[in-house]
Formats: C-alpha cells, sequence, structure tokens
C-alpha cells in the first residue's frame, strides 16, 4: 500500500515533463521505479548521471539506446551550459555532503535551456507536518509494525539533508517554487500504515492534503518537490 502510494506521487510529477531533445535524469541511479521512466516518454534521450557504473548498466538495460550514460558527479556535470530541457533529480542532492549542496543545485541550473524546468525531490531536516501526523496516528491507531520481527539491517545511504530555513536563505541564481512530493517518509509508513482499509483511507486522506495545499506540504512536509524554471 505505502509503493501505490508513492507510486501515484511519482505520476503527479509527469506534468512538468512535456518534451524535448534531452531530459537529464540527474543521479538516475538504476531508475528504481517505473514511473521514472515515463517522464522522458517526450524526449529524444535521456542522459543518465550518476556514479555508480552498476546502477548505469541496470539503466542501460532499462533505456538501451534511447539513453546516454555517464558516469561523473552532481557537482560537476561534463555537460555544456543550457543544453538540456528538463531535469528529473530524485533522493540525490541531500546523500551528497552539506557543503557541496549549493553546488549541486546550481550545476543543474548551469545546464537548464532557457524555458526548461528541473524538478528536485529533496529531504527537509525538519518536518513539522510529518511530526503532527505522527502525534494523530498514535492517538487513533497502534503502530504498523507493532509485534513483527526487526527487518534485517542492511547498509544504509547518508543521509545530510538541510533544512527549509538554509535552501531559502541562499542566494540562488535562479527563482523556484516548492510542491509536496511526500509529506511522510518511509519509517513512518513502515511504522503507522497498516496494510489494510484503514491505512489506505490515511493515505487516500495525506494525498488529498497534498492536493489540496502543495506548497504547505512542500514546506513543512519530508519530502518536497522543488521546481526550478529558467526564464
Amino acid at each position: 500500500m505505502p509503493l501505490a502510494f508513492t507510486r501515484k506521487c511519482i505520476r503527479k510529477l509527469n506534468k512538468h515533463f512535456h518534451g524535448g531533445r534531452f531530459l537529464l535524469d540527474a543521479g538516475s541511479g538504476p531508475i528504481a521505479h517505473d514511473e521514472y521512466l515515463e517522464f522522458g516518454a517526450n524526449f529524444e534521450h535521456r542522459i543518465c548521471v550518476d556514479l555508480s557504473t552498476q546502477a548505469l548498466q541496470v539503466a542501460h538495460g532499462k533505456l538501451g539506446s534511447r539513453g546516454v550514460y555517464l558516469q561523473a558527479s552532481l557537482t560537476n556535470l561534463p555537460i555544456a551550459s543550457e543544453m538540456i530541457d528538463a531535469i528529473t533529480c530524485n533522493h540525490v542532492i541531500y546523500q551528497i555532503p552539506p557543503a557541496q549542496q549549493a553546488d549541486a543545485f546550481t550545476e543543474l541550473w548551469r545546464v537548464l535551456k532557457p524555458g526548461g524546468v528541473a524538478v528536485i525531490i529533496y529531504w527537509w531536516q525538519d518536518t513539522p507536518l510529518q511530526w503532527r501526523l505522527e502525534r494523530l496516528a498514535r492517538l487513533f491507531a497502534k503502530r504498523a509494525d507493532e509485534g513483527k520481527k526487526p527487518a534485517a539491517s542492511c547498509p544504509a545511504l547518508d543521509h545530510f539533508p538541510r533544512s527549509l530555513q538554509w535552501f531559502e536563505q541562499q542566494d540562488w541564481p535562479f527563482r523556484y517554487k516548492i510542491e509536496s512530493f511526500r509529506v511522510l517518509g518511509n519509517a513512518f509508513m513502515r511504522s503507522y500504515v497498516s496494510n489494510d482499509w484503514k491505512g489506505r483511507l490515511f493515505l487516500e486522506g495525506v494525498y488529498a492534503l497534498q492536493q489540496i495545499a502543495p506548497n504547505y506540504c512542500g514546506r513543512h512536509g519530508q519530502m518536497p518537490a522543488i521546481i526550478l524554471r529558467k526564464d
């Protein structure tokens, strides 16, 4: 059920990708969800950039000759300025060391064409909306993972999320809009969203809230969609 909610949130972003010659998938990884593939439907080529050769190989298996595959850092893209029609960047920049994150934002801006759009999924350090929803969940439902055995441990990627205040205080060269991608993180959904009608109803309510108040949810939820546009 949480996976279906995530897929619905991804599809909502497809409205930003109208087409062109090049879609940059910045930090593409293996292109984890099929819904991300839909972003490139109206582009001639999808340029996948990632540090992992293994991830790029998996992406190649999904895109074939329609893809261009570059092993590189988002802070130093081997791409000419103003070459890219649109950019998708999903859950990557907050994994970059904090001192370099602003460089990644401005590097994406550099390669974007005038009239282009970049959709960046980020992760805020402070999430007051998720905290309020957790308090509500604690009042009306027991934890969905109560009584379950702990999941086997596995290596986790480093996360270095910055705050909304940090982002808004930067002297960015671009204009931007903050929308909601997902107000809830994975840990919250594992803990509080049950796999029954109650969980489905709860997520439908959360999705409706994201639709009604996208800016509020984007600013105060867990995962914003930061939309950059170049005039």
